[in-house]
């Protein structure tokens, strides 16, 4: 029934009236239903643009480039086609046409089946074809390796994963049927992106087995702590190298990525790094490299630091008798809670919330006394510091920065007078450790 009589609607009048008014200036011939009389509107004065399906914002345009170009003849023929074509017509206000952009469909065309959200092809992917070897296939490793395949981006039969340890090499394989190999050599055969996953301790023999065996082209991905991107690129022999540092909520998709690049990195293969990165969790650019040690600190031990806190919460909980399951999911919901709070507060400082629930002299306030008397700001404070001074140190760097470091120059030189001022207190002192000695030796006797 809806079919039958959309046959006899064209644009919100009929065949046959239009077949009246227009018929000298269209056709000669009576138009029987709603696709010939379309086609014949479209054959005679009507622009392409006006076709079955179109939205009240395409109609409103297609009638003014009507009444512009003078295609319609007569004043009958305006009249049916503005009332067909106008967004009143369709119950819309002029406003709410303009705006649509077609996603508002008219009455007239409900019927036509439009492609949802999911139908929609995905859009091309910046890494295509892009080839990626793991050189190190560790936990971290494998977070990056399941953020990036669950995303889809980069397909299995695209990943190589390089590992000494059989039983580790087996395990991935079967996990994500991903290449296998133990030779890190034949892991850069092919590869466009070469992910560095391995322990610091291990770089300078991972150096001589692959100095001058990467292809220029190859970028390097390296996300081992400590190590500069200068340090990679002599150690390599290649110049496209880009520094990164996640974390292990990659393994569901939740890192957060600190990344810089060295100057010899193309634009292309900057957005191939930045997708790839964006594949586990949030992806952060630094500008400067020596705010790297300082990601590798905040944001790449701190996931452990932050474990710590649940687990002595947890255990707390335990000790005053709450059982250990319903402990677990008081503090881990809380803690949740709290950060989804202060994420959604508009920037406000976490102060700022931690002072709205802390009623005088109430359990909060006794509790946050302790907390600063026990000194856990400053003991959070030099944990970081260590993290980072420790990051600096596997890089071959200076390490003696932060609160309480100071750097001892060996070519201090002191006054002269004050030397020998030194030497006669010294040379006192030991007079007098000599005379007490022989006081002590002569009592015994």
């Amino acid at each position: 029934m809806a079919m039958k009589r959309c046959q006899h609607m064209v644009l919100g009048t009929n065949a046959t009236h239009i077949n009246q008014i227009c018929k000298p200036k269209i056709t000669k011939t009576p138009l029987k239903s709603y696709k010939t009389a379309n086609a014949a509107l479209l054959n005679k004065n009507v622009p392409p643009r006006l076709r079955w399906g179109l939205n009240a914002r395409s109609a409103g345009q297609s009638l003014q480039a009507l009444r512009t170009n003078r295609i319609t003849r007569t004043m009958k023929c305006n009249s049916v086609l503005a009332a067909a074509y106008s967004p009143q017509a369709y119950g819309l206000t002029a406003a709410r046409a303009a705006t649509s952009a077609g996603r508002q469909q008219t009455r007239a065309f409900a019927a036509v089946p439009q492609p949802s959200e999911q139908e929609q092809p995905p859009a091309a992917s910046i890494l295509g074809d892009t080839r990626v070897s793991f050189i190190g296939a560790g936990k971290m490793a494998e977070a990056i390796m399941s953020g990036v395949l669950r995303s889809g981006r980069v397909t299995s039969d695209r990943v190589m994963a390089c590992d000494p340890n059989q039983s580790r090499r087996s395990e991935l394989k079967d996990k994500y049927e991903v290449a296998v190999t133990n030779d890190n050599a034949a892991a850069l055969e092919g590869a466009d992106i070469v992910m560095l996953a391995v322990k610091p301790q291990t770089m300078s023999r991972l150096f001589q087995q692959l100095q001058g065996k990467v292809n220029k082209n190859t970028l390097i991905i390296s996300v081992v702590a400590g190590y500069t991107i200068d340090q990679i690129q002599r150690g390599l022999g290649t110049d496209a190298v880009i520094r990164a540092m996640p974390n292990t909520p990659a393994l569901i998709q939740e890192s957060v990525t600190c990344w810089t690049v060295s100057p010899t990195v193309t634009q292309a293969q900057r957005l191939q790094a930045r997708e790839l990165l964006k594949t586990f969790g949030k992806e952060i650019y630094l500008a400067e490299e020596e705010k790297m040690d300082m990601a590798t600190a905040l944001a790449g031990s701190g996931p452990a630091m932050c474990h710590l806190m649940l687990e002595a919460m947890i255990d707390t909980g335990v000790h005053m008798g709450v059982p250990r399951e319903t402990a677990r999911d008081m503090v881990l919901n809380t803690m949740r809670g709290a950060v989804n709070l202060t994420l959604q507060s508009g920037g406000a400082h976490p102060s700022t919330l931690r002072n709205d629930i802390t009623s005088p002299g109430g359990t909060t306030a006794a509790a946050l006394y302790e907390i600063e008397r026990g000194g856990l700001r400053t003991v959070m404070s030099d944990a970081i510091w260590a993290a980072y001074r420790r990051s600096r140190e596997l890089g071959g760097l200076d390490s003696c920065v932060g609160p309480g470091r100071f750097h001892y120059n060996a070519s201090l030189e002191l006054p002269e007078e004050l030397v020998e001022n030194l030497q006669q207190v010294t040379e006192s002192m030991n007079d007098i450790k000599d005379e007490l000695a022989d006081q002590v030796a002569t009592h015994r006797e």
